[in-house]
């Protein structure tokens, strides 16, 4: 799980070079579920990449006709991918509950060690423009959070008709 997509997209992993030294962080994407994100696990099957919604069924029966033809098309005896992805959703209301008040009392601190912050929005998906921080800091987690729940913030004002902000894990 190193990205996500949908009605925002970026990376989970900060890599940084300085000075010869090479950095690298990988964020926790379920972090969200303690500021009212949900998260929903999404299991597909091989071969065809459909959503598996009965883990009880032996094949993806939307596509195959058998567990045998499935299997040949597949190339694998296991059916049901092992790495599952996930869909993270904030309602807006959540959002503005649980995470606009942390981002207010933590915009100080994090704001020490982020030099710059931007966003764009391109084919109705809000992505990171530009950013720079400070990842020697021991708030770096903090700075990290703030980015992430400053993006979703930004599609909030961004997109006003929309009472939630949906995305893909990867």
């Amino acid at each position: 799980m190193s990205y996500y997509t949908g009605d925002i997209a970026g990376e989970f992993i900060w890599e940084y070079e300085q000075d010869g030294v090479f950095f690298r962080h990988v964020q926790d994407p379920f972090l969200l579920e303690k500021y009212g994100g949900m998260v929903e696990t999404h299991v597909e099957w091989e071969g065809c990449h459909c959503i598996v919604h009965d883990n009880n069924l032996p094949y993806c029966m939307d596509c195959y006709n058998s567990v045998e033809e499935h299997r040949a098309v597949a190339n694998s005896e296991d059916l049901k991918s092992k790495t599952p992805s996930y869909e993270m959703r904030f309602f807006r209301e959540d959002f503005y509950d649980r995470a606009r008040p942390w981002l207010e009392a933590n915009e100080a601190v994090a704001r020490e060690d982020l030099k710059h912050l931007a966003f764009s929005v391109m084919f109705d998906c809000v992505h990171y423009d530009e950013w720079e921080c400070t990842h020697t800091s021991s708030n770096f987690n903090i700075v990290q959070e703030y980015c992430l729940l400053k993006q979703i913030e930004y599609y909030f004002d961004h997109f006003e008709g929309h009472d939630f902000c949906d995305f893909y894990i990867h």
